[in-house]
């Protein structure tokens, strides 16, 4: 994935490899239930998490019903994100963070109900944040400036 990609902050759309999301969300959860004790260790898997950390892997990604983050957590969440992909249109099942994916959904719908505070619609604006989904059909069509003539 790293040499597909060039990190290892793993997104579900990855084609090659089913479930890699998943697996990264077990190896996080495995990875600090040993590191806080919780989990009895041995030589392999020691092995395996030192060789994932020396790839760049950071044990953060968690499944989004664990969420505990708080509105600015996840606002800087998605500005990551945004750095790393140029857009600020998270998937909602992106499994490197579910988290962030379905906060995305609930920020667009508190917008549609008044219930987003303005102070947060600016923030999530000032980073290009996207109201509207389109589909991909849609992001491939040139938008169209005024009506189309011919001679």
């Amino acid at each position: 994935y790293k040499d597909d990609v060039g990190h290892l902050n793993i997104d579900h759309q990855y084609k090659h490899c089913d479930n890699l999301g998943g697996w990264a969300v077990n190896m996080s959860t495995k990875y600090q239930k040993w590191n806080e004790g919780k989990l009895e260790g041995n030589a392999k898997m020691e092995a395996e998490f030192d060789e994932l950390k020396a790839l760049g892997f950071n044990f953060d990604i968690m499944a989004f019903y664990e969420s505990t983050r708080s509105w600015d957590d996840h606002y800087e969440k998605l500005k990551e994100f945004k750095e790393l992909t140029g857009v600020a249109r998270v998937p909602l099942k992106w499994k490197a963070d579910l988290r962030l994916g379905k906060w995305v959904q609930l920020q667009r719908k508190a917008k549609r109900t008044n219930k987003l505070s303005e102070e947060h619609r600016e923030k999530l604006e000032s980073i290009g944040f996207e109201w509207e989904i389109l589909s991909e059909e849609q992001y491939q069509q040139p938008q169209q400036q005024g009506p189309v003539t011919t001679v």
